[in-house]
Parts: C-alpha cells; sequence; structure tokens
C-alpha cells in the first residue's frame, strides 16, 4: 500500500532530502522563514503541508495590504456624495403632491380610454383586483391606484396599449417611459423630503416624459412646466445668497450647506408668485 505522509512518503519529505532554507520575501509573515529545530538539536524537516499553509499565509497578507483602502480615497468619496439640498422640505412636499397627483390621475384616464376601446386584457385586471384586496386595501374608483399597480398594468398590456404624442409608435421610447416611470414611482414612495437639487430636477424631467406618453392634457403640461420653473428659482435664489454669504465674509469661511435655509427662497417667491404662500401658481384642481 502507498504511504502518504511521512518519510518516504508521497506528499512527505524522504530522509536523504537536503533542506533548502525558502528565500526572504519583500512581505514579512507571521511565521519565521528560519526552521525550528527539533528535540536533538537537529533541523525539523518542513512538510508540503507546512510549505503549503506558508505560501497561503504570504498570499492573505499582501491581499489585505493592496485592498485596504486609504483613509484619502474614503474621504474624497464621502465629499463626492453630498448634494445640495436647496429645496425646504415644506416645498418638497408640495412638489411631490402635485405631481404623484398628475401622474396617477392622467394614468387612470388613460388606463379608462383603453378600457373603453377594449385593448385591455381582462386577466390583467381580475389579477390586478385579486391581489389588491389580498392585501387588505380599500377598493378604489376606476384604475386610481398607487402609481406601481399603474405602472404593472400598462406593462401587462404593453402589446395592446395605444400610446400618445410624437414618439408613441417608437418601443424604445415606450420601454424607456415604463423604465423611468417604475424608477420615479419607487423615489416618490419614499418620501423623505430632502432630495439633492439634482436629484429633484431629473424627477421632474422623467414625469414630463411620461406624462406626455400617456396623453396628458395641455393644463397639466403646463402646470408642470410651472413647478419646474418654481423649482429653478428656488434653487437659484438660495444658490445666490450661499455666494454673497461667502463673498461678505471676512475669513472666507465657507456657510456650509444651505440646505433648510431655502425657506429664504419660498419667501422670496412668495411675493410674486410660487409653490408657497400663492401667486400665480395654482393647484391642480
Amino acid at each position: 500500500m502507498k504511504k502518504m505522509f511521512g518519510e518516504k512518503g508521497w506528499l512527505g519529505s524522504s530522509a536523504d532530502e537536503n533542506f533548502t532554507p525558502p528565500r526572504d520575501s519583500k512581505t514579512p509573515t507571521k511565521k519565521s522563514s528560519t526552521p525550528s529545530k527539533n528535540a536533538h538539536g537537529g533541523q525539523k524537516k518542513t512538510t508540503m503541508i507546512e510549505k503549503l499553509k506558508n505560501k497561503f499565509e504570504e498570499f492573505a497578507e499582501k491581499a489585505e495590504l493592496n485592498t485596504s483602502p486609504k483613509r484619502g480615497s474614503r474621504e474624497r468619496n464621502a465629499k463626492l456624495s453630498l448634494l445640495d439640498v436647496s429645496i425646504s422640505p415644506p416645498d418638497q412636499a408640495n412638489i411631490a403632491m402635485e405631481t404623484e397627483l398628475m401622474l396617477v390621475h392622467t394614468a387612470n384616464t388613460f388606463l379608462m380610454n383603453q378600457f373603453k376601446k377594449g385593448r385591455f386584457r381582462v386577466e390583467t385586471i381580475k389579477r390586478t383586483v385579486d391581489t389588491w384586496t389580498s392585501k387588505g386595501r380599500p377598493l378604489v374608483i376606476e384604475f386610481m391606484y398607487d402609481q406601481i399597480t399603474q405602472h404593472s398594468l400598462v406593462a401587462a398590456n404593453l402589446s395592446t396599449f395605444r400610446f400618445h404624442g410624437p414618439r408613441a409608435a417608437d418601443e424604445i421610447r415606450i420601454s424607456s417611459m415604463l423604465y423611468n416611470w417604475k424608477q420615479v414611482a419607487n423615489l416618490m414612495a419614499i418620501r423623505t423630503f430632502c432630495n439633492g437639487d439634482t436629484v429633484l430636477l431629473k424627477l421632474l424631467f422623467d414625469i414630463e416624459q411620461i406624462l406626455e406618453l400617456l396623453g396628458a392634457d395641455e393644463p397639466r403640461m403646463l402646470q408642470l412646466q410651472q413647478i419646474r420653473a418654481a423649482a429653478h428659482e428656488m434653487i437659484r435664489v438660495v444658490r445666490s445668497a450661499k455666494e454673497e454669504n461667502l463673498a461678505s465674509q471676512s475669513g472666507g469661511g465657507a456657510m456650509g450647506r444651505v440646505g433648510w435655509n431655502a425657506y429664504l427662497a419660498s419667501e422670496a417667491l412668495s411675493n410674486g408668485g410660487g409653490l408657497v404662500g400663492g401667486g400665480s401658481y395654482v393647484g391642480l384642481f
């Protein structure tokens, strides 16, 4: 029978094999490269398993040194993750309320028109109603569900529905709209009311594309443009105030993130019209 370990074993060192100490590595290891001695004063033979174990330890230490992030890179990534928040929570709440109502109402009108023209698959309606009631939710009028449910109904009947706008027949455009609508619905479902300026402006841009393909009427599209104009004006006022504050400071110290000081923009807009304090902009109904 073959002997695997020990003297004259396949995986061990033979008795007459000369011991060759390993070369020094650039990366220090926890194990000493000097061979240990046995009880009789001679050098202890290093087995194949011990050699492999030492190699694995060297590889593990090198990998740990290479993959450990540097402090400077962590601080740089933390700085890049900060976004300017120029619109106050009350104004963001108003924007979210107005735009979500626009989306839900426009989607309901679109779904009702498709239903009246016989373009709905009946099983998709039944499945939606069963899922809705199984969760203990109250019944709704027509198709006034939440955005996620309305999106699912449109996606399930995509092949039979007819959309609006100059690109109504563009399948790529429609697929992009459905993807953006799902992202918008997920974002608006988490109401933190402290979205960054770029996030909020991107949200309003996507909502406009969705409303166009769903066939929103002209008054709603005009109201959305007014919301976008008011949001841009708030951001401009807050950033101007921040720049003036920085310029007026003798030491040149930063004022910090303006954040909730966007109330100043709201008060300024309330005199000439805006989302807060009345003015030229009015609600959806």
